[in-house]
């Protein structure tokens, strides 16, 4: 197999909402995003002419109290998952909630959004995607 030349966008500058192309791989690093009672967008980016085999995972990081998150992933505005997170005081420190295996179709918009439902405290949060890009 031929090595595959590496771009400069290989180097890791910073978390951003888009998607970075290394070669034929994928990734996006939301990085902390303080998240209250109304629904923040941690990822948005367009897949591009092909499609990504992905893993997502959205987490938290401290929590104040005993906050509920929700989390839902759209592609073009149409909502094709979401679920939340029950914590308390206690699952701090636990282990994180676990990867989804997703298939992003070409040309889609691909949007990640939190928000706090129990109240309007804000606390961190994460959305994180690795992939691979075919057809491209």
């Amino acid at each position: 197999m031929a090595k595959t030349k590496i771009g400069s966008n290989a180097t890791f500058s910073g978390t951003q909402k888009g998607l970075t192309i290394i070669g034929e791989h994928c990734y996006a690093y939301s990085g902390k995003i303080s998240v209250a009672n109304t629904a923040i967008d941690l990822l948005e980016f367009n897949s591009g002419k092909g499609y990504i085999v992905c893993q997502v995972q959205m987490g938290y990081g401290q929590i104040s109290g005993t906050d509920d998150y929700e989390y839902e992933i759209t592609f073009n505005g149409i909502e094709v998952f979401a679920y939340v997170v029950n914590h308390s005081l206690s699952d701090i420190g636990s282990e994180p909630d676990n990867f989804m295996n997703i298939l992003i179709p070409p040309l889609t918009k691909v949007t990640i959004r939190a928000r706090n439902r129990s109240d309007s405290d804000s606390n961190p949060q994460y959305a994180m995607l690795v992939g691979r890009i075919y057809d491209a």
